[in-house]
């Protein structure tokens, strides 16, 4: 172990507490490397104790309020997003500026013909 910093004289290095010691190579150009751990499967759950579906994101629900209410994607002026999106992001728990952030591509997107 280093004894002393060679960039700060004087300094003395603090004994390192999650120090794993390894054995040595058994011949030089070898590594000794523990056995790793065999994978263990996850254990089946009774059908009682499963979780329920997920429901919608709240990126979906928001799309799909913007569908609703201004129609195809393509129709929408990339002017009126941040309105849009000031308007009924909060109906669905989404930040106005995520919401802008997602609804301005694919605005875009739908213009240029991508869907």
């Amino acid at each position: 172990m280093l004894e002393e910093c060679p960039t700060a004289p004087g300094r003395r290095s603090l004994p390192a507490e999650d120090v794993v010691v390894v054995p040595a190579a058994l011949t030089p150009g070898t590594a000794a490397i523990p056995e790793p751990e065999p994978e263990r499967q996850p254990e089946a759950q009774p059908k009682a104790h499963q979780q329920a579906p997920r429901p919608e994101s709240k990126t979906s629900r928001f799309l799909t309020l913007v569908k609703e209410h201004h129609g195809d994607l393509a129709a929408i002026d990339p002017a009126a997003v941040s309105r849009i999106a000031r308007d009924l992001a909060p109906l669905v728990d989404l930040n106005p500026g995520s919401a802008r952030s997602i609804l301005l591509p694919l605005v875009r997107a739908a213009q240029n013909g991508h869907r």
